[in-house]
């Protein structure tokens, strides 16, 4: 036999000992599922691997494998070449089968669930602060505001805040009248019962000769060229008294736009006044004619503009 012969028969026999060594682990596990199939595998591949045995016993080292006689010749070789191959092929054939079309289900080996030995950490709460509830005091200032009058309205025509005693009078300081001055600095404030001479409007009335002859005056803020109406109650206390009824600027001069001379009985004077251009302020004022301390009461003194 060739040396190229003898090469290939050992290369054959060398895979078929793999395959079958390959074959019977794949049998071996598949063993659980399908023990008559394993069976009959292990007993095919022991068959066919039992003419595999050295002719010339175990401890021959020139021994050749079954069939493969150095004495017998070509002949032999072939027939030992022959033998070895089909030896093989059946080997592949029957791990093949095994392997692809007689393979058992695969019975899945429960896995083991290790437990978790991961400790979570403790959950630290922060401890919460309740604020406690703002209160808020609100304080409600109420301001009253007393509007200012309209253009051309005099303040205080029946001389009210002053307190006076029932039938009696008061003298007082101008600054205690409201909206009014005096060039004497003293007003003297009646009641309406004072010597019965009774009121126009219900309320105070003055004796315009306190101290003598006397003037008051207003300052009143009105729209230049409007027309205004004015009007004011006169009476003499012990007869005939004269007053005279005076307008104009408020830095001056003022001119005489009534005189009254009156009894002993009230009497209502009224007319108007027109303001010139470029003028918005004027002063109104009365101004006693008659001498001494006796004379002129005024009362319901009005300025308005014309309705």
């Amino acid at each position: 036999m060739g040396r190229s012969d003898r090469f290939r028969q050992i290369v054959l026999v060398t895979l078929a000992a793999l395959v079958v060594g390959a074959g019977a682990l794949t049998i071996r596990s598949r063993a659980r599922t399908n023990d008559d199939d394993s069976a009959d595998g292990r007993i095919e591949a022991i068959g066919d691997l039992s003419g595999l045995q050295r002719s010339s016993g175990p401890n021959d080292p020139d021994a050749s494998p079954v069939g493969l006689d150095r004495s017998s010749g070509n002949g032999a070789t072939a027939e030992g070449g022959q033998r070895s191959e089909r030896v093989a092929g059946s080997v592949l054939a029957v791990a093949g089968a095994k392997t692809q079309g007689s393979e058992a289900p695969t019975t899945a080996r429960p896995t083991a669930t290790r437990p978790s030995t991961t400790t979570e950490a403790p959950t630290t709460t922060a401890p919460t602060t309740t604020e406690a509830p703002t209160t808020t005091t609100t304080t409600t200032t109420t301001t009253t505001t007393v509007p200012p009058p309209p253009p051309a309205a005099l303040v205080n025509g029946g001389f009210v805040g002053v307190e006076v005693p029932a039938g009696s009078f008061l003298l007082v300081d101008d600054g205690q009248v409201a909206g009014w001055t005096s060039d004497s600095g003293v007003f003297e404030i009646w009641h309406p019962d004072m010597e019965g001479v009774g009121s126009p409007d219900g309320t105070n009335l003055i004796e315009l000769n306190a101290n003598g002859a006397t003037t008051i005056h207003q300052d009143i803020s009105v729209t230049p060229g409007s027309k205004l109406e004015w009007s004011f109650h006169h009476r003499g206390r012990d007869g005939k008294d004269t007053v005279e009824l005076l307008i104009g600027p408020s830095d001056g001069p003022l001119e005489r736009v009534k005189k009254a001379r009156t009894g002993r009985k009230w009497k209502r004077y009224r007319g108007s006044y027109e303001v010139p251009e470029g003028q918005s302020s004027i002063r109104i004022a009365f101004r006693a004619r008659d001498s001494g301390s006796v004379g002129n009461l005024l009362d319901d003194i009005r300025l308005a503009p014309r309705s």
